[in-house]
C-alpha cells in the first residue's frame, strides 16, 4: 500500500512539474474562464500553500482554457514578441482544432504540436 502511494505521488509530481515548466515566467500561467472575458487572468501553476488555492492543472480540468495570441487586436495582456493574449477573439469558437502556430510565454514560435492547449502555450487567433 505504501509503495502504491509513493508511485501515485511521484506521478502527480511529474504531471505538475510538466505543467509548471510550460507556464509563463515566474510559475504563473494565463487562463480564461468566461465567454465575456477579453484579458486572461494570471494563475499560479502550483500553489505552495495548503489553504485551498487551485493549481493551473486543476483549473484546466474544470474548464478554464488558455487564451489566443494575436498581434492585430491589442488587449491589456502583452507578452514578449508583440503578442497580445485574448480570451475570446472574433471568429474563435474552440481550441480543439489544430492551431496553425503556437506562441510560447516568452513570445517564441513553438513547433511541438503536443504543447498546444497547455498553460503557457498560446494558439494564434483564427
Amino acid at each position: 500500500m505504501a509503495r502504491s502511494r509513493l508511485i501515485a505521488a511521484a506521478a502527480a509530481a511529474a504531471t505538475l512539474a510538466g505543467i509548471a515548466a510550460s507556464g509563463a515566467a515566474g510559475g504563473n500561467s494565463y487562463l480564461c474562464y468566461s465567454k465575456f472575458q477579453t484579458d486572461p487572468g494570471v494563475w499560479v501553476d502550483s500553489p505552495s500553500n495548503k489553504g485551498g488555492d487551485v493549481s493551473v492543472a486543476q483549473l484546466v480540468a474544470l474548464g478554464y482554457w488558455v487564451p489566443f495570441a494575436e498581434k492585430s487586436t491589442p488587449t491589456n495582456t502583452l507578452i514578449p514578441g508583440g503578442w497580445y493574449l485574448n480570451c475570446n477573439p472574433a471568429g474563435a469558437t474552440t481550441q480543439s482544432g489544430a492551431a496553425t502556430t503556437i506562441i510560447g510565454g516568452a513570445g517564441e514560435t513553438v513547433t511541438d504540436p503536443t504543447l498546444a492547449g497547455l498553460p503557457g502555450y498560446y494558439p494564434t487567433a483564427p
